[in-house]
């Protein structure tokens, strides 16, 4: 079966990393890239040796992609959703997916009516440490699952406020909220990863010390079968943390370390744990 061809619209550091992944997939080959912008998009072509670029999409649907990754402002997304089902151009959007319910919604009954794909990249998924987590906690490795909390900071604000007239300060197409902003990505993977549902989530946030409405927000959810999870999202702070707390053990996990503690001995591809109790 040949390989599909992807494309890549918006060409900052979420498509970096979608180019980087579909660069060594064994499944898909990075076909073309999009971007308004035409110095990022010649940035990523150079970085990635493609020479099938664009700025306007319409052009990138019909250099013969199979389906799109838009990584670009999730507030410009509705339109190109529309374009690409209108085509038979599959879809994949960075979390977050979109600015308001709304407009997710109207997403996915397009696609519906066009009989195309419509998904959400979560990139961690394809780390070989959730996924054997996953496995981990479907074995009831940590017994029942009692609490979790994932943290998403990213201080790029804080470092480089953007100007006045910058997307990331217009809540129309950055999304409204440093939830909703950074904070998608870790509810898809506990969701992934527990298998889980919300079933209710109470919130609140700070500001002041960023260029941008809320600096910091802590989301606390109730999933189904009574698991309690903490998401918290910050522009000022720096550093992603997982960490899942059940009745028999533990997992924490860091951008470059896993802490585990369980009930049992565990010996495979990814993880030696040989004394059941430890923390290792």
């Amino acid at each position: 079966m040949s390989r599909l061809r992807a494309g890549v619209s918006g060409c900052g550091a979420r498509g970096a990393l979608a180019a980087h992944l579909l660069r060594t997939s064994r499944d898909c080959t990075l076909a073309a890239l999009q971007d308004p912008d035409a110095a990022a998009l010649h940035a990523l072509g150079t970085t990635t040796a493609v020479g099938n670029c664009h700025t306007d999409f319409q052009s990138l649907l019909q250099s013969g992609v199979d389906f799109v990754v838009l990584a670009g402002p999730c507030g410009d997304r509705l339109p190109q959703v529309q374009a690409a089902a209108e085509q038979g151009v599959h879809c994949l959007l960075h979390t977050p997916m979109a600015p308001d319910t709304a407009t997710a919604q109207a997403m996915v009954a397009c696609c519906e009516q066009a009989g195309v794909k419509l998904g959400v990249v979560v990139p961690a998924q394809a780390d070989p440490r959730f996924d054997e987590l996953r496995r981990l906690v479907r074995e009831d490795f940590f017994g029942a699952l009692v609490l979790v909390h994932a943290t998403s900071a990213e201080d790029t604000v804080l470092q480089s406020p953007p100007p006045a007239a910058h997307w990331r300060r217009d809540p129309k197409r950055a999304g409204s909220g440093v939830l909703r902003q950074i904070g998608t990505e870790a509810l898809h993977l506990v969701h992934w990863l527990c298998g889980r549902a919300p079933l209710r989530v109470t919130a609140q946030a700070a500001a002041g010390l960023s260029a941008l409405p809320e600096d910091s927000a802590v989301a606390t959810l109730r999933l189904r079968g009574g698991s309690l999870c903490t998401l918290a999202a910050s522009h000022v702070a720096s550093g992603n943390v997982l960490t899942l707390h059940g009745t028999d053990g533990m997992a924490l996990v860091t951008d470059d370390q896993v802490l585990l503690r369980g009930r049992s001995p565990l010996n495979d591809r990814l993880f030696d744990y040989a004394q059941p109790g430890a923390v290792r």
